[in-house]
């Protein structure tokens, strides 16, 4: 599985990132992995529970994964899956398409059935 960005390449030998994901290049991975460390040490709390809890009741002033960051990640993971139904895309996230597969592009907007609007 390759999930290929404008910054770099994710790559796991098996599917769904089980196992140990890589981040290319070698050296975004160390600067990535210097990032998250210096993050994680600043949070609160690492448990999103607690952390939910700990934003809505106002100890805090946003959760450590806000909409900023859940956002993108579930728009990749929903994108995965339709990789799988549809093989190689290319995502054009303004736009919110695949420029080059309709296939995928009719996965992405399903027409809505029939007593359920």
């Amino acid at each position: 599985l390759f999930i290929i960005g404008t910054e770099g390449v994710i790559y796991s030998p098996t599917m769904h990132l089980k196992g140990k994901p890589v981040l290319l290049p070698l050296t975004r991975a160390k600067d990535l992995k210097t990032e998250l460390d210096k993050r994680t040490n600043e949070l609160k709390s690492v448990d999103h529970r607690l952390n939910f809890v700990q934003a809505i009741s106002g100890q805090i002033k946003k959760c450590n994964s806000d909409f900023s960051v859940a956002g993108p990640l579930t728009e990749t993971v929903l994108l995965g899956n339709v990789a799988l139904q549809a093989g190689n895309l290319s995502w054009d996230s303004k736009k919110m398409l695949c420029p080059d597969n309709e296939k995928a592009n009719t996965l992405l907007n399903p027409p809505m059935r029939k007593g359920f609007y």
